[in-house]
């Protein structure tokens, strides 16, 4: 019963954090994009056919999201509907590129390129949890408390057993993330190159002082 509940709440956030994205510019109001996504959410859980909603068919299609992508959606849609930031857009940036790897590892193996897959580490493995442990220590060094905090959700979401799924790596990343991810970092990328060539703009437009005789 929680697996379900938590696989068509994931779906219903998707949904309503995009229609956030969507409206942001349009509606600035904070009641206004509450009335909006109001609309939204109460659409997605209305029967449409047979005693089936929107959320429930969405599933169906996508599957449950991920611990990862549950947080970094639940941040986005506070941002989306607050206008406050909690987390910079650039520390989603080693979450996304960590997930975007680790797809691009397993999934293809999963097709038969192989007779074992790291995705077999995910059903206890002592291996797995070392490299995740190695990999929050670095993060934690380097202060992307983010990628800190996806891990362990993820392993707390995997102790309680909150999705269907009893594979560690499905509550660390899914197909949604993998394919969202490329995206992601081409943006991270456009935007930083644009804000160093605005910032050499910047520079070269100061004055330079003149040297005192």
């Amino acid at each position: 019963m929680l697996q379900s509940w938590v696989g068509l709440f994931g779906c219903t956030l998707l949904v309503a954090t995009a229609a956030l994205s969507a409206i942001r510019g349009r509606f600035r109001p904070v009641w206004l994009r509450c009335a909006v996504l109001a609309v939204v959410v109460i659409g997605m859980w209305i029967p449409i056919e047979d005693g089936i909603n929107s959320a429930e068919y969405l599933r169906a299609l996508s599957g449950d999201l991920s611990i990862t992508s549950l947080f970094l959606l639940g941040i986005a849609f506070f941002t989306q509907l607050t206008n406050r930031t909690t987390f910079r857009p650039s520390t989603a940036t080693l979450v996304i590129a960590l997930g975007l790897v680790a797809g691009l590892i397993i999934y293809p193996l999963e097709l038969g390129l192989s007779q074992s897959t790291p995705y077999e580490w995910g059903y206890g493995s002592n291996l797995l949890y070392a490299i995740l442990l190695l990999v929050a220590l670095a993060a934690w060094y380097v202060g992307e408390m983010l990628t800190v905090y996806c891990i362990l959700l993820a392993c707390v979401g995997y102790l309680l057993g909150v999705l269907e799924s009893r594979n560690l790596w499905d509550y660390l990343f899914d197909t949604e993330l993998v394919f969202f991810a490329p995206i992601w970092l081409v943006a991270r990328a456009v935007i930083y190159r644009m804000s160093r060539a605005k910032k050499t703009e910047t520079n070269a437009a100061l004055p330079v002082p003149q040297a005192s005789a």
